[in-house]
């Protein structure tokens, strides 16, 4: 009976370093954010036979004693401000290659991952090689590591018309074409604001109303959700069925107008296509629409709401603070993104 050799490190030959794990590509982009992660490949080859059993064994091996060192000043241990890991994080590490499909393939070598977060102000070109034991890796053929500081300011988003249903339109916040990377998309707000009607299952934030003029209102559709639910018409709602964010009206709330529900007749497959390019929105417009407030139910005012400062990150690990302008000189109809900043934390 055959029976397959057990692992043996000594068998282990350290080949080279790159940045695929298909490919021989040994240059790489990343941001200095603080988020996003360096990931490389090392490459080894064993002089034994192997299964998969043997395959973990050997990265797990090649994960806990390689260490990748830097040609940026001689030869020196990476510094321990990039983060190392052996597990991937939720953001992607390539501003020229996120995604790309096309470099899968097979390699008559193993490679094995690595991951490293990309300290604030490391900005420039870097050099890495890696060692194992008395073995190193050429180099005259390093991995080049070069990080990009990261800056934004209003013109750099845009917000676009997707969708509509009755008098709702479905929009999404995302970057401006042709000035960042084409990978490079905003996810998710981190920060909503306003108020989330959720006695009637509401997924989305209202955090613009205005019920004594121009009649519109705008949401946040949470992230990940494909069906929007924003809130009811013509009911009243208690303090336990709101919940609010940067806003401190009174406690029970009630809305008129029938449009208030018209955003759940947006398709989920508008709504998810949306999500692919940024941040789902949606808008409003009638002129009966009206959300009102009051301490006990009986007193009721028109409500305005207008938040203006979020919070927001993209696929790259990047957050920014956007502040938006709801009424961009067409009574709350048009909404641009007057100015935003990079956060660093």
């Amino acid at each position: 009976m055959f029976t397959m050799s057990a692992f043996d490190p000594t068998l282990i030959i350290l080949v080279n370093l790159y940045a695929d794990e298909f490919s021989d590509r040994q240059d790489t982009r990343v941001y200095a954010n603080g988020a996003m992660q360096v990931s490389i490949f090392v490459s080894v080859n064993y002089n034994g036979d192997t299964d998969e059993g043997i395959l973990d064994q050997i990265k797990g091996h090649v994960q806990e004693n390689v260490a990748i060192y830097s040609l940026d000043d001689g030869m020196s241990p990476l510094s321990s401000e990039w983060t190392k890991s052996t597990t991937s994080n939720e953001f992607n590490h390539d501003l020229d290659h996120s995604g790309d499909k096309s470099t899968l393939g097979v390699t008559s070598d193993i490679r094995v991952p690595l991951y490293f977060t990309v300290p604030f102000n490391s900005e420039g070109e870097h050099k890495w090689i890696a060692k194992m034991g008395e073995s190193e890796t050429n180099s005259n053929t390093p991995v080049t590591v070069n990080v990009l500081a990261f800056s934004v300011t209003g013109s750099d988003f845009t917000i676009e018309d997707r969708d509509s249903a009755g008098q709702s339109l479905l929009r999404v916040l995302r970057y401006t074409p042709n000035v960042f990377p084409e990978s490079q998309k905003l996810v998710k707000c981190i920060d909503y604001k306003g108020i989330k009607f959720v006695g009637t299952s509401g997924n989305s934030w209202l955090s613009m109303v205005m019920s004594k003029k121009g009649h519109k209102a705008g949401f946040f559709l949470e992230h990940g959700n494909t069906k929007a639910h924003t809130v009811y018409n013509c009911r009243s709602y208690s303090s336990s069925e709101v919940e609010m964010r940067g806003y401190s009206g009174k406690p029970y709330h009630k809305t008129s107008c029938q449009a208030w529900e018209d955003p759940e007749d947006i398709s989920s497959s508008s709504i998810d296509t949306a999500w692919g390019a940024g941040i789902v929105m949606i808008r409003i417009v009638n002129e009966y629409l009206g959300l009102y407030d009051g301490k006990n139910g009986n007193t009721w005012g028109k409500v305005n709401i207008q938040m203006n400062n979020f919070q927001l990150q993209d696929n790259f690990g990047n957050k920014v603070e956007i502040v938006m302008n709801w009424d961009c000189g067409d009574w709350y109809a048009c909404w641009v993104v007057s100015s935003a900043k990079v956060l660093y934390s």
